[in-house]
């Protein structure tokens, strides 16, 4: 599920990600105020193992999220680091070649 789950992420930004991981974390927070609810209600409830596993899924769901927005993340830090190395260099002034002759 796991792979699943970050390929169909793959092609979001990391807004996107950002807010559905949001999204995600509150029906998280809800799901759980519900099941310790109903625990004290009902303590024998045959929904509750249905919404454990519920509870499980978003969670694995909320977790590729952060895993494919951790990636971008780190390809973000990677280039920007490749382009201020580029521009370092890029800013240095350049050896003089001096022909042979001058050299020698």
């Amino acid at each position: 599920m796991n792979h699943i789950a970050v390929a169909k992420f793959s092609n979001l930004t990391e807004d996107q990600l950002s807010q559905g991981s949001i999204a995600l974390n509150d029906s998280i927070s809800s799901l759980s105020r519900k099941i310790a609810d109903l625990q004290k209600t009902v303590p024998n409830s045959e929904i509750l193992p249905l919404m454990k596993e519920n509870l499980q899924q978003l969670t694995l769901v909320n977790n590729c999220l952060l895993l494919r927005l951790g990636e971008l993340q780190v390809v973000e830090a990677i280039l920007q680091h490749k382009e201020k190395e580029e521009r370092k260099q890029g800013a240095q002034p350049a050896e003089e070649v001096k022909p042979a002759s001058v050299a020698a």
